[in-house]
């Protein structure tokens, strides 16, 4: 049994599997890894195949900013569950009109990130909806103008609940002229 994560290293995805005994699977090629923290919550001490290394990581804005033997990368990983996620609001991403953004799943709504008017990027964070004990950003499956919000924080969400709705930026814009 293995826990497997979508990573993306500056745009390039990456296959990681994490089995039980501790080995990792890179897109299917079994590597030996081993990662030690030493200081400032930054500072990693890893030897990968036999090779020491000092890593620098820090976590900014979802995304992991990694120094390595003078290299930088960003990386982003992603669980299963998460990918489908996001797969299935990107699905909603080339729709014009308004979107109606649902519950992914049943949960708590910790916070609302948004306010009605405010123009959204793809994407963007929404609000926060804890399940099974874990806080899930729920995204933008598109670029729009948050139109309503119909949920607050503190309540109760069911599976496939309206949570708000995106309005089309270009209707809003020829609305303007």
């Amino acid at each position: 049994m293995s826990t497997k994560y979508s990573t993306y290293v500056d745009g390039e995805e990456f296959a990681i599997a994490v089995n039980k005994d501790g080995s990792v699977a890179i897109d299917g090629e079994t590597v030996s890894v081993d990662m030690l923290h030493i200081a400032n919550n930054v500072i990693y001490s890893m030897i990968a195949e036999g090779r020491s290394s000092e890593v620098y990581a820090s976590l900014e804005d979802g995304a992991w900013r990694i120094l390595l033997d003078g290299q930088r990368y960003e990386v982003i990983v992603e669980d299963e569950r998460t990918k489908q996620i996001k797969s299935l609001q990107r699905a909603a991403g080339g729709a014009t009109g308004d979107t109606l953004v649902k519950a992914p799943m049943p949960g708590l709504v910790i916070k609302v990130l948004v306010e009605v008017g405010e123009h959204i990027a793809v994407n963007a964070p929404l609000l926060i909806l804890e399940a099974m004990k874990m806080e899930n950003e729920i995204r933008a499956p598109r670029e729009g103008i948050v139109k309503e919000i119909r949920v607050e924080a503190g309540k109760t969400v069911e599976l496939q609940q309206p949570l708000l709705i995106l309005g089309d930026p270009e209707a809003e814009k020829q609305g303007d002229s």
